[in-house]
Formats: structure tokens, sequence, C-alpha cells
């Protein structure tokens, strides 16, 4: 189980303390972006020095869909819509999955892809790696077995977005003890690389 000074702070209490939470440590997003870069150097450097980025449709249709899929996963595997950030063993490993069930044993992570994804409910590799990663750094982080991957496809119609299913495709993705390493590994030099920046300046 996740004690209660780990979950730090919720969106819908206050964005601000919520976004701080997320700046102090180093998230799920931001470890999976590094990890999938060949110049870690410039990538740790680019999250160091983030640039404003303005939510623009696709980010908020995306941010909309979640009530839908999360109403799906909490009928369906008892898994709760959260929207708190959660800190780890290591309190800077940080993490905001979407869903979380009452006994910390499962997460859900929902997206609203441009893309099908036809075939990935059977071959996860028909899901993009970035998102399999922060998964993973998202089961380091909470300790949870394993996580409900959901996603329903984004389609343009009459000028608007929608979703393209009644109900969002689905598929368990079990925990990678290799990759969680990885991912902690990145995860600990980015911190190291940001506390040695912070001293030299």
């Amino acid at each position: 189980m996740i004690t209660a000074d780990r979950f730090l702070a919720a969106k819908h209490i206050s964005e601000s303390e919520w976004l701080r939470a997320r700046r102090f440590g180093v998230t799920a997003t931001a470890v999976a972006e590094v990890a999938a870069k060949q110049d870690r150097a410039k990538a740790i450097d680019a999250w160091m020095h983030p640039e404003p980025v303005e939510v623009n449709g696709y980010m908020q249709f995306g941010t909309d869909s979640e009530a839908a899929m999360m109403q799906y996963a909490h009928q369906s595997h008892g898994i709760l819509p959260v929207d708190w950030v959660i800190a780890g063993a290591n309190p800077l490993h940080r993490a905001t999955p979407d869903g979380l069930s009452l006994d910390h044993a499962l997460i859900g992570e929902c997206k609203a892809p441009g893309d099908p994804w036809d075939g990935a409910e059977t071959n996860q590799k028909k899901i993009p790696i970035r998102y399999r990663r922060q998964v993973q750094f998202q089961l380091h982080v909470t300790g949870a077995e394993r996580c409900l991957f959901l996603w329903n496809q984004r389609v343009v119609d009459g000028g608007w977005f929608r979703l393209a299913w009644f109900e969002p495709r689905s598929v368990w993705i079990e925990r990678d003890e290799a990759m969680i390493s990885d991912l902690a590994h990145v995860a600990d030099l980015m911190l190291e690389v940001r506390d040695e920046y912070r001293e030299a300046a």
C-alpha cells in the first residue's frame, strides 16, 4: 500500500501545487522522454529548462477523454480515477497515473491517440515505447503489480474531435523489472545532473 505521505498533491485541489510537486521530482513522463533519446545530455538539459507548453486541442481532448475511459476501468476492474502526484520509495521518483485501485495493486493509464493501434490488445509493441516506459516507471513508483492501459482512438468528425468507439480498448501491462531498473537509473541520472547544475550555479 502507498502510505498517505506519498500522495503529494492533487490537481483538483491545487493545480499550482500539483505542478510544483511534479517539477520538484522526476516524473514518469519525463523519464520516458529522456530514455528515448540517444543524446541524453541534451535531453536532460531540455528537461531542466523546459519551454512553455500551450495546451492545444489534441492535448485538451486527451484530458477530456480520460473520464469516460476511467469509468470503464472502474466498472470493469475497480480502478478509480486519481489526479495525485505520487512519490516512490525514492521520494524524488514521481508519477501521476490516471487510475489506482483501492488496494493499490493496480493502476490505470489512458490515451486518446490518432491511430487505432490495431492488435495492441495481444501485441503490446503496437503501443508506442514511450507509453510503455511511462507505465513501467509508474509501476516502479507506485509498487503496483500491473497497469490497465486503455485507449480510444481520436477521430475528426465535422471539424470536431470525438472518440471512435463506445468503449475503450485495453490491455494489461505487467511489471518489466529489467525496464524498470533501466528507467530508475535514467531518473537518478537526471536528478544527479540537476543537482550538479544547481551546485554550479
